[in-house]
């Protein structure tokens, strides 16, 4: 399940083509906040800092540099080696759809678009089946959402999700490449998720804990700047050890 919230989080991710650019993306339940990231963008390189753990693509480069702030070891990958989702034996469909919705969200107009995904685990997931859909409320006055879009489509094929595994298949992996694909092409950026999730079949038990971790769950996005990023957030911290993964 942690996985699965990582990939979400991910989805919040969005830069700015040419100046500096920062934001801090908020997931919260039942009225609390369960993690905090914090996203950065400086030229061609973009950062998502989950505490713990940082990640940063280079465009230039062609690499992508993860952190674990708790070993205290950093490694680093071409971006062609990537693989943010991995494929599963079960199916998987993913739609999305513009509703033509508009509302104000913190002095922002936002507009709606509501993305479902619905994933048949099989036989080797214990025959759940689960369904989300997922409200994503998008804003194109942020300042820097028309380089946001840019940028994606600049580096589109450089992406991890441009090579992840499964393609042709319709497993979670390129379920959720889709889905990523989707949220780039958006124009605007996005400043509220909120996900309604659906799950039978399988162990009622690992059933009610994804129920509990994704139900009614929102993800915002806030405290946007575009003042100017020293390098020295991009640097791998002192002391660090590299490993090879």
């Amino acid at each position: 399940m942690k996985s699965a919230r990582l990939c979400l989080l991910l989805l919040a991710v969005a830069v700015s083509a040419r100046a500096d650019f920062s934001c801090t993306t908020e997931w919260k339940s039942n009225g609390k906040t369960d993690a905090t990231i914090k996203q950065y963008l400086k030229g061609q390189r973009m950062m998502t800092d989950m505490g713990a753990r940082v990640t940063i693509l280079d465009f230039d480069a062609k690499t992508r540099t993860t952190i674990d702030k708790t070993m205290k070891t950093y490694s680093v990958r071409p971006l062609s080696q990537t693989e943010l989702f991995r494929d599963t034996a079960g199916q998987a469909q993913f739609k999305a759809k513009e509703t033509g919705q508009h509302k104000t969200i913190n002095g922002l107009n936002a507009s709606q678009m509501v993305m479902t995904m619905q994933v048949d685990m099989g036989k080797a997931g214990g025959g759940m089946k689960t369904e989300m859909e997922v409200e994503v409320w998008y804003s194109a006055e942020i300042p820097g959402a028309k380089e946001v879009h840019d940028f994606y489509r600049r580096n589109w094929d450089l992406f991890p999700w441009a090579a992840e595994p499964g393609s042709g298949r319709s497993g979670f992996g390129k379920t959720m490449s889709d889905l990523q694909k989707q949220m780039a092409a958006m124009n605007g950026y996005p400043v509220l998720y909120i996900i309604h999730m659906k799950v039978s079949g399988g162990d009622p038990r690992v059933a009610a804990a994804m129920m509990a971790g994704f139900n009614d769950t929102t993800v915002e996005t806030g405290s946007f700047s575009t003042a100017t990023i020293p390098d020295s957030v991009f640097a791998i911290p002192a002391g660090y050890t590299k490993v090879e993964r």
